[in-house]
């Protein structure tokens, strides 16, 4: 069930010792999937025309993607496309039931 998947992955994170990101190379490891990829932190000191100084702190990650999973069925946009399109085929064709392609069932039992 995705309730032990995500236990699961609590204890690995918690058995993990190392940075608390990960390389770009290592973004297809299950183990390390939630973690951010890539992070950076850069700090700013300006000084304005009084001799203020100022910090700024700016953060930034590799944008989150599921890489450990695998694009072969498409991404996010095109699997809300089809949740969309099936909705409205089949609030047409019947009442307010949705119908799942057989093929996106098996998908979401690979992921759970």
């Amino acid at each position: 069930t995705i309730i032990l998947t995500y236990q699961e992955t609590l204890t690995d994170l918690h058995q993990y010792k190392g940075p608390s990101f990960k390389a770009s190379n290592l973004k297809a490891e299950k183990k390390l999937e939630f973690m951010p990829t890539n992070l950076h932190i850069q700090r700013m000191r300006v000084q304005d025309e009084s001799g203020s100084d100022h910090t700024y702190d700016i953060v930034t990650i590799g944008a989150p993607a599921a890489h450990c999973q695998g694009f072969k069925n498409s991404g996010l946009r095109k699997l809300i496309h089809k949740f969309e399109e099936a909705k409205k085929h089949s609030a047409v064709s019947s009442s307010q039931s949705i119908v799942y392609i057989p093929q996106d069932i098996v998908r979401a039992k690979e992921i759970i």
